[in-house]
């Protein structure tokens, strides 16, 4: 039959925040999640910072420990580690750099996010700068 050609992401720290917070984000990320034509990219620097955020201060106590397992799990086994050897230098905000990398070195077709500063930049190499909304329509 046809073979349906997969789609690579790389999700954001904000989007798996506002996942971890429920809301429409919940549901968007849950049917990405379920599709096994989308690979998920991560980077270790990017597990860090998305488990870094989850258990700050600022969210003591919100995430239950089943809800923080399942994130580990989804990070651990839903998505694919990519070693990021590239150096970016685009975004208004450095820190945001290391996520174009990444999209860059896993050959991502989309990156998504929720920050208006790296959605402003579009494209980069082959990669789609989306948002959630915009990637699940």
């Amino acid at each position: 039959g046809m073979t349906k050609r997969t789609t690579r992401v790389v999700i954001d720290t904000n989007i798996w925040l506002s996942y971890m917070l429920g809301g429409f984000c919940f549901r968007y990320l849950q049917k990405i999640l379920l599709n096994k034509h989308i690979v998920i990219l991560i980077s270790d620097k990017l597990k860090e910072e998305i488990i870094q955020i989850i258990l700050s201060p600022k969210f003591l106590g919100r995430f239950s420990t089943r809800q923080i397992d399942d994130l580990h799990y989804i990070l651990n086994y839903r998505t694919i580690n990519v070693r990021v050897t590239s150096k970016v230098k685009i975004c208004r905000d450095k820190n945001d750099d290391f996520l174009l990398a990444l999209s860059k070195d896993g050959n991502a077709d989309f990156l998504i996010s929720g920050d208006k500063d790296i959605l402003e930049i579009g494209f980069f190499h082959k990669v789609k700068i989306v948002s959630l909304k915009y990637f699940i329509e």
